[in-house]
């Protein structure tokens, strides 16, 4: 599981390989997390060759005088078959955009790339986002976040 600490930081344009915490992300790859919900579903969806940044927009879920003081990723387990990840290491980790947004880079392992899982319409793959908040005393929020990952 990794667990990231939210700190302020900036959202502008670079390229892989740099800071993470600076890089851009086009709106439909942002995943906004809601109270009504426990789930979101991405709207754009992933090839298996692909390595893309999604923006997880956790402000929704927040209190306007509070921020978060963790937050836990854990790959459903049927995903982690599959071979979907978020790298906890390297360039690709997930990170702290600021204590309302982290980044992350879904992919699928190169062994798990060729897969007929992902022909026609794909499958959705998933993760669990767990967060603890800065309040007195802190409120725990979990939402299940979707990607559907098919061959184009």
């Amino acid at each position: 599981m990794l667990t990231i600490l939210l700190a302020l930081g900036l959202l502008g344009p670079v390229t892989p390989g740099e800071e993470p915490s600076t890089i851009s992300t086009p709106t439909q790859r942002i995943i906004v997390l809601s109270r009504a919900n426990g789930f979101a579903q991405a709207t754009h969806a992933i090839d298996p060759y692909d390595v893309l940044n999604y923006l997880v927009d956790l402000s929704s879920l927040l209190e306007a005088d509070e921020g978060f003081d963790s937050v836990d990723i854990a790959i459903l387990p049927a995903s982690a078959v599959q071979g979907f990840t978020i790298p906890e290491s390297g360039p690709y980790q997930s990170t702290e955009v600021d204590d309302r947004h982290i980044l992350i880079w879904p992919q699928i392992g190169e062994g798990n790339q060729g897969s007929a899982a992902w022909a026609g319409k794909g499958t959705t793959c998933g993760f669990e986002v767990s967060a603890t908040t800065t309040s007195t005393p802190p409120r725990r929020w979990q939402r299940t976040v979707l990607i559907r990952v098919a061959q184009r």
